[in-house]
């Protein structure tokens, strides 16, 4: 598999961009986001990539950054979304924009972009809802307050729990990575239940 590619941009062809790695030049099929912020002709790259496989031939998407890429493979395993519908999702909105839309279960504002109806914005909403949820206000509050029921169930108290949870900080990681960074800088404080 080709996880990414480091080359420089030989030609923009919307929707695909032509880049020089060593002595072969690749075509590789890029989201409009990611295709309007490479630089001309020459520039060096670092594209993410994504290789499909179907019947008519291999073709490679690339995304400038890990979590377009992310978010493009997400949308695949999602019954009735392939990738020319993936990539127009990932295309229409910048990330943090569509993980809102699909955290708020906005069916009109997925709808509205080409390709996707209302039946496939409500798969996806259900699909994904709680998955990209991470990172916003709502799923951070759930995770601080899941993160402080599971200090005060190893035995700290509420004000404790609040405290550590507020050292570590970042609360848009996992909440099992939370409290094992917390447990780590009670251990470091030593702040004992």
């Amino acid at each position: 598999m080709i996880g990414a590619l480091r080359g420089h941009v030989v030609e923009r062809q919307p929707p695909h961009v032509l880049i020089q790695v060593g002595g072969f030049i690749l075509e590789v099929l890029l989201p409009a986001t990611s295709l309007a912020a490479l630089h001309e002709p020459g520039a060096p790259c670092l594209i993410h990539t994504h290789l499909l496989w179907r019947e008519d031939g291999p073709t490679l998407y690339g995304f400038l950054h890990e979590e377009e890429r992310a978010l493009f493979r997400r949308l695949l395993r999602i019954n009735g979304v392939g990738p020319k519908i993936a990539l127009a999702m990932v295309s229409s909105m910048p990330g943090t924009a569509l993980h809102e839309v699909i955290a708020q279960e906005n069916v009109a504002a997925l709808a509205k972009i080409p390709g996707i109806g209302q039946r496939t914005a409500a798969r996806v909403i259900l699909e994904l809802r709680n998955v990209l949820a991470v990172g916003t206000a709502a799923a951070q509050q759930t995770a601080a307050s899941e993160a402080q029921e599971a200090l005060c169930a190893l035995g700290y108290s509420s004000k404790e729990a609040a405290a550590l949870l507020k050292a570590v900080g970042g609360l848009e990681r996992a909440t099992e990575v939370v409290v094992m960074e917390a447990l780590q800088h009670a251990g470091r404080s030593k702040v004992r239940p």
